[in-house]
């Protein structure tokens, strides 16, 4: 592989893929991109778009054959596809073992148990029929019911009180797996990204501080660094338009 013509396979033609190739442009990298939507945003400067599912392991492995490495920029990926291809000596980073954990939102609290990291107590419940029970484990009167897969911007989240649910327990709003989480009053939302690359070398970004709109349970307004209020990004629910003033 030469490092100067390295062709980067993504999967997920989104923003974050299009923000991606933009400060790469300079690398000589090439990107190829595996979305379903022939017009999402990385569609007029990656190199090549393949139009398929992200589900869909004949179209991933399409994408493996013209890329060096394989990345994603989204979680709702077809991580058993991408473990084959890993144990068949494809480059992918991050891990697919890492992103398995990142789909379950089960895995993730185990995750931080198993690491000592701390965290808010909480049950996993396989269907409805488990809900009684483990709410009987959950200390406080409000809780976070967590859909276990499948949740992103304010869906599969809710936030409820045990008296409502016992009182009635056809008002449980989903069906599926979940995590059920003891309620705890936020003060402030942070987020660090780090990165680690091949060697070990690790980069810390500065934190950023999360501001929510309380309704739709999305992210309206985001702080980096954390608590200067002269730098901000604001998205808006509908598009994505960022907004950066630093």
């Amino acid at each position: 592989m030469n490092p100067l013509q390295t062709r980067i396979g993504i999967l997920g033609g989104g923003q974050l893929g299009r923000m991606m190739i933009e400060e790469s442009l300079r690398l000589n990298l090439t990107f190829n991109i595996l979305e379903n939507d022939p017009n999402c945003p990385c569609a007029n400067i990656c190199d090549k778009l393949i139009v398929g599912s992200l589900q869909d392991e004949a179209a991933i492995r399409k994408l493996a054959e013209i890329s060096d490495v394989i990345s994603y920029e989204i979680e709702h990926v077809n991580t058993e596809v991408l473990l084959k291809l890993e144990s068949e000596g494809k480059t992918i980073i991050p891990s697919p073992k890492v992103l398995q954990i990142i789909q379950d939102k089960g895995l993730q609290k185990q995750f931080y148990l198993d690491n000592n990291i701390p965290t808010s107590s909480f049950v996993l419940v396989n269907n409805k029929n488990e809900w009684a029970n483990a709410l009987g484990q959950i200390k406080s009167e409000k809780f976070a019911a967590k859909t276990r897969k499948d949740g992103y911007d304010g869906k599969g989240v809710m936030l409820l009180n045990k008296s409502t649910i016992l009182a009635d327990l056809n008002s449980i709003p989903f069906e599926q797996a979940c995590v059920l989480e003891e309620f705890i009053p936020c003060q402030k939302e942070l987020s660090v990204i780090v990165a680690r690359d091949r060697n070990g070398n690790t980069l810390c970004y500065p934190s950023v501080e999360m501001e929510f709109d309380p309704v739709a349970n999305l992210v309206t307004f985001l702080l980096c660094p954390k608590g200067r209020g002269n730098c901000y990004s604001c998205c808006k629910c509908f598009g994505w338009y960022w907004h950066f003033c630093c």
